[in-house]
């Protein structure tokens, strides 16, 4: 827990943009080599990644004894453009969409993916949002029970570039709603 207690999440800034996309790469390279998942191989574009950075979706999570950056996800209100939005509970609610969730391989399995999803979801409560939403690659069994033993519901699949995804939703209770 103590090593918990050490990271420290924040958007990231353009110099983070390097060790941020090499953790993407990395968690590909992993995910192929472990797994046989060969889906973020090659990693999401840099130029689209740095785009991502530029707007301020994307954050670094950073190990504050260290300081060093061990994961990164990104959070926007945008749908992504390949998922079936008709699928969310309420489609066309306003909510926060998480995308390129990524731990550093040799960090994994320690709790900081759990520790990214619960800052997503405070994001989401500080806004006012009501769900935080995102997809997961069907054939990766483990992360579909990681995201839902964190309480997270499959609401459909569909398919994109020739793989079936499953996306998830987690309704939210907003602070602005406890008023």
């Amino acid at each position: 827990m103590e090593a918990l207690d050490r990271l420290s999440i924040r958007p990231a800034s353009a110099d983070d943009t390097d060790v941020l996309h090499s953790i993407l790469v990395d968690c590909g390279t992993e995910m192929r080599d472990r797994l046989g998942l060969t889906h973020w191989v090659p990693a999401f574009p840099r130029p689209l990644f740095e785009e991502q950075v530029a707007k301020g979706n994307v954050f670094a999570v950073g190990d504050r004894k260290s300081g060093e950056l061990v994961a990164t996800f990104t959070l926007s209100r945008d749908v992504p453009p390949f998922c079936d939005s008709s699928l969310w509970s309420k489609a066309g609610e306003p909510a926060l969409y998480m995308t390129h969730l990524a731990v550093r391989p040799g960090d994994q399995r320690r709790g900081i993916g759990r520790r990214c999803v619960a800052h997503a979801e405070h994001i989401c409560s500080v806004e006012g949002l009501r769900s935080l939403r995102f997809d997961a690659l069907a054939e990766h069994e483990a992360l579909l029970r990681f995201y839902a033993r964190l309480g997270f519901l499959e609401v459909g699949r569909y398919e994109v570039f020739a793989r079936e995804m499953v996306a998830f939703e987690k309704r939210i209770s907003s602070r602005a709603s406890r008023r």
